[in-house]
């Protein structure tokens, strides 16, 4: 078991995954760390569908894909040198994506016509399970008498996404969050298919299995440049 700092520090995005099952023991234990996850006012409205089934997870796989779509035709006037610009946000898959060969090679899937939808995020189709973080959209204005914002809800969901991802370093699984599947127009697709009821929004997933892939290094900005002290751009700690 790795010590906490050590879990953070070491964690990756993995989205390449070996066939080979995840036991129901593992997924227990890192769903019982979304369960202890921070919560407003402890509401705890955050529910988990866990995905096993091929079929489904190609349909999730598939409205990520066609979110793909429309964002590359949005891209429509993007040139070589705006690709290269912002595939360096872009996480490993575990191939070169910096080369000139495969940014040529994403702007030409991108453009095609009519759309491949058989490569965008074959990951969440290869990854043995799924899980499907929910939140309730009415349980922070109603319990309890409370009204407190639906951002609370959202903060919930994404703070039990972080422990998911943890739990699954420290047990030897790899795991990366996706919210193409759940956002704006597609989340009433993700909601029929795993018939979650209308009180609950699909917020986003984490495919998890065991990494097929090394760990790549990765660098990341020194404090320095990202904390200040007192104020915002005060570098310099008071005396």
């Amino acid at each position: 078991m790795l010590e906490t700092v050590e879990c953070i520090r070491t964690r990756r995005s993995i989205k390449k995954f070996k066939p080979d099952s995840v036991p129901d023991e593992l997924i227990e234990k890192v769903l019982e760390a979304a369960r202890w996850s921070p919560s407003a006012h402890n509401f705890q409205v955050c529910r988990y569908v866990v995905v096993r089934d091929g079929e489904t997870r190609e349909k999730l796989r598939l409205i990520a894909a066609r979110s793909v779509r429309d964002s590359a035709r949005a891209r429509g006037d993007w040139t070589f040198e705006d690709y290269k610009q912002d595939v360096k946000y872009l996480p490993s898959t575990g191939r070169d994506q910096s080369s000139d060969e495969w940014i040529k090679w994403r702007m030409e899937k991108e453009r095609e016509e009519p759309f491949d939808l058989s490569w965008p995020y074959q990951y969440i189709s290869q990854a043995p399970v799924i899980i499907v973080i929910c939140a309730n959209r009415y349980a922070p204005y109603l319990f309890r008498g409370n009204k407190v914002s639906w951002d609370e809800s959202m903060k919930d969901a994404f703070c039990a996404a972080e422990n998911i991802l943890l739990a699954a370093h420290d047990l030897g699984l790899g795991a990366t969050l996706n919210d193409r599947v759940t956002g704006g127009q597609y989340a009433g697709e993700v909601r029929k298919i795993l018939e979650i009821p209308e009180d609950y929004i699909p917020i986003t997933i984490i495919c998890m299995g065991y990494s097929a892939i090394r760990k790549q290094k990765m660098d990341k900005l020194p404090l320095k440049e990202l904390v200040f002290y007192e104020r915002f751009g005060q570098k310099e700690k008071p005396a």
